[in-house]
């Protein structure tokens, strides 16, 4: 996956336009971050192949998945849940091998868990400073994968759900932070519509054509 996406950042870089080849303009990625992250990465390091670039980009997908297992322990720890426990979570999501592997080959995980675990956090606060870092969280999942709103739809039901404060107000703060996210998420979504013709990748709707 790695390789395809950054293809299309070389050709940016390149001043060829985000695409796979040259004069089509395909939406053959997925993650908006993922490829443009690299672009900005390979650009600023003078990089015309991949290793550079993949090095510079694992670097930062661990720092971003070490601050999710962060987030996710002050989110435990707000919660009222003890210091051994939220060490635990850490320790295994650490360990757990696919998030690993994921996170430092180059795809989009450590960033797809990142905004989960801004989200998590963010449900804890129940205050006006929420409505950003949920909107932060929300937008940054679309960002991450085209069915990020799913993630973003379970926190926000989880929000609403199990409320961490009175349920008026956790309500008023999830539809502000919704609203902002949509704003923050519209600048991709008219962009990919207008340069590719479509918001949704184009190997989405192929895979569901092949499907169907």
């Amino acid at each position: 996956d790695y390789f395809i996406t950054f293809r299309h950042s070389l050709n940016l870089i390149k001043g060829n336009g985000l695409v796979y080849n040259e004069g089509e303009r395909v939406h053959g990625f997925t993650s908006p971050l993922g490829v443009l992250l690299p672009a900005a990465l390979g650009w600023v390091l003078g990089a015309s192949t991949f290793e550079p670039t993949l090095i510079a980009f694992r670097v930062v997908s661990i720092a971003t998945f070490a601050a999710s297992v962060a987030l996710l322990a002050a989110a435990m720890r707000r919660t009222g849940e003890t210091v051994f426990s939220a060490a635990l979570l850490g320790v295994l999501l650490s360990f757990e091998p696919k998030a690993v592997a994921f996170s430092i080959n180059g795809m989009e995980t450590a960033f797809v868990l990142f905004f989960m675990a801004l989200g998590f956090y963010a449900t804890t606060l129940a205050t006006s400073r929420s409505v950003w870092l949920l909107a932060v969280s929300w937008a940054g999942l679309m960002y991450s994968r085209p069915d990020g709103c799913i993630a973003a739809f379970a926190i926000l039901l989880g929000n609403v759900v199990w409320a961490q404060g009175p349920r008026r107000q956790v309500v008023a703060i999830s539809a502000k932070a919704l609203c902002l996210s949509v704003l923050m998420y519209l600048p991709w979504l008219v962009a990919a519509s207008v340069y590719y013709g479509s918001p949704v990748p184009h190997t989405v709707l192929a895979k569901a054509a092949h499907t169907s």
